[in-house]
């Protein structure tokens, strides 16, 4: 049997389901079917002995299994660490909202997974196989995909490096961003190095969070850049919080303050991402409205956007796949379902459609959201 070694280190922090788990680290059954799909989108001609029979108990036990690729390749995959260490996640951080409610060291709290060096073990009978993985593929691989919870805000990041104890240099990185997404932009501004990102990562995820927010939802002294582009449209479309605010006003606080253009209104952030529920916590009563999907057989839409994390800089990119599943939920209806209180309040209920996908163009979107003095368009 033929064996290579690829070795990796953590650019962001990895937040493993099994919280608990003393050794919670990067998994071979997340990598793997991954890896194989990559593969298999990646390869114009896979030999058919590459793939694992069918009827074995590895296959039986693949993502893969009643995938339309339709087999797992024929290796095996190890993962040992060095340098491991957990750390709780503060119950207010930047992009993860896990612990919010928990109580202090409860067992359910989500802690932070790190690893000085991670190793991973590829065997195989067919040395062409392991070759192409390793060879061509396995820094694409990594470029691509981030693991974990919340990976597509950038946790659970990793790079190849050339050895076990070598330092993060990777020249080629955003050459590989480029040749993975269809877009791809810089937050440009250094934050730190290296060496103080080991010690301090909150700073990266709050930049973030804010820049991710200032796309969608809006800042306090940033208003939403969604929202701005869809009021320019002709005919011009107002956002989901015209109604609801409108609705708090009218049924909980007269002094909420509604921002509402006209009554085109739609539900346009759930393009960016469905949310579960909008909250207001600043009111006279605490109040929120639940969002379901009308036909309930769309539970979760994750954002087209995906973060990647590179020494001190982070990315926000999108690939062709991403764009092409807005259609899976462009001119959807969600309920808005209101609570005043803990108690529903079915006066305030009601429904909007997403915008149809002729009305959004997201790369038109962030080419004009992203490009300015903090970010760079890299492709």
């Amino acid at each position: 049997m033929y064996q290579k070694i690829v070795y990796l280190r953590q650019q962001s922090p990895y937040i493993h389901f099994q919280n608990n788990f003393p050794g919670a680290t990067l998994r071979a059954s997340d990598v793997k079917p991954r890896l194989d799909k990559f593969l298999y989108e990646k390869c114009a001609k896979m030999e058919p002995f590459w793939k694992l029979p069918s009827n074995s108990q590895e296959m039986a036990n693949s993502d893969l299994a009643n995938n339309e690729l339709n087999s797992s390749l024929n290796y095996k995959l190890q993962i040992a660490v060095d340098g491991h260490a957990m750390e709780l996640i503060p119950k207010v951080y930047p992009c993860f909202f896990g612990n919010t409610g928990t109580k202090e060291n409860e067992a359910t709290q989500k802690k932070f997974s790190f690893t000085t060096s991670v190793k991973l073990i590829f065997k195989s009978y067919f040395k062409d196989l392991l070759d192409l993985i390793v060879d061509k593929y396995i820094q694409d691989f990594f470029v691509t995909y981030n693991f974990g919870t919340r990976s597509s805000k950038g946790f659970g990041g990793f790079v190849v490096v050339p050895t076990e104890m070598a330092e993060v240099i990777n020249n080629d990185f955003e050459a590989r961003l480029r040749s993975q997404f269809e877009m791809v932009f810089k937050f440009s501004k250094v934050l730190y190095n290296y060496e103080d990102y080991i010690g301090d990562h909150k700073l990266m995820f709050t930049k973030i969070d804010e820049a991710y927010k200032e796309l969608k939802g809006g800042l306090q002294r940033s208003p939403s850049k969604l929202r701005k582009y869809f009021n320019a449209l002709h005919p011009s479309v107002e956002w989901e919080k015209a109604k609801t605010t409108e609705i708090l006003k009218a049924n909980v606080d007269p002094d909420v303050k509604v921002d509402k253009l006209h009554n085109n209104i739609y539900y346009i952030r759930g393009l960016l991402g469905l949310a579960e529920n909008y909250e207001y916590d600043r009111i006279r009563i605490k109040s929120k409205f639940a969002i379901k999907h009308k036909d309930e057989t769309i539970e979760r839409f994750p954002s087209p956007i995906l973060v990647k994390i590179f020494d001190n800089s982070f990315y926000f990119c999108l690939t062709k796949k991403a764009i092409d599943s807005l259609d899976e939920i462009a001119g959807e209806n969600f309920v808005f379902t209101m609570y005043k209180g803990e108690k529903q309040f079915p006066a305030g209920n009601f429904t909007l459609q997403v915008p149809a996908a002729s009305t959004f163009d997201i790369g038109k979107f962030l080419q004009v959201a992203l490009v300015t003095e903090k970010w760079k368009k890299i492709k």
